[in-house]
């Protein structure tokens, strides 16, 4: 199974343009796959099967700074495609038909921590669904002295308006090593999780 695979070319300074298959750029959990992110042996129920977690075509990503800000941007679309060599599991909402949707993030610094607040949207139509499914919400990452702690709010509506699934987590990683210093690496997790599901169709 090939999760990723895609090319990319510096624009200017600060636009990258990307082609391929990729992460879908919604979120935190979905881009990020690894620590601090995935210290919990499950995933927050919010960050999944709520929009496909990969989408197949062109992105274009926006970094700079400014005033001591940090600002990212990225949209993407028009093409959703599974390549044939990735295998979907059952659990996962179909990855062909079309998919467009952009992220916004902005961050600064908080003492000797850092803070950033993104924004995400999507809009996706696979193969044989009469409308378009909508996705969005906000997410939030901060970086403390000891303490690591993000959160995610989503909601998707069906093509008929109507709400399908909603919920947040927030999720604070602590060290332990501090507490016993024998320990070495150790991380306690706290995380509360909130899912409504809809009713009706789902496409």
């Amino acid at each position: 199974t090939v999760e990723r695979l895609y090319a990319e070319a510096l624009l200017t300074p600060t636009l990258t343009l990307r082609l391929g298959e990729f992460y879908t750029p919604y979120g935190l959990w979905n881009v990020v796959r690894r620590a601090p992110l995935t210290w919990a042996s499950d995933r927050p129920s919010i960050t999944e099967d709520v929009s496909p977690q990969h989408a197949t075509g062109v992105s274009l990503l926006y970094q700079t700074t400014w005033q001591g800000w940090s600002v990212d941007a990225t949209a993407y679309g028009p093409a959703q495609d599974k390549l044939s060599f990735r295998r979907r599991d059952s659990d996962e909402l179909p990855e062909d038909g079309l998919m467009f949707g952009g992220r916004a993030a902005v961050g600064h610094a908080l003492g000797p921590g850092f803070a950033a607040l993104g924004l995400n949207a999507l809009g996706f139509r696979p193969a044989g669904w009469s409308g378009w499914s909508t996705v969005t919400g906000a997410d939030l990452d901060v970086t403390l002295p000891g303490h690591y702690v993000s959160g995610e709010f989503t909601f998707r509506l069906s093509p008929d308006g109507r709400l399908t699934r909603q919920g947040l987590y927030l999720q604070d990683v602590i060290p332990l090593t501090p507490f016993v210093p024998r320990l070495h690496e150790l991380y306690g997790v706290l995380r509360f999780e909130q899912l409504q599901h809809g009713h009706g169709p789902t496409g």
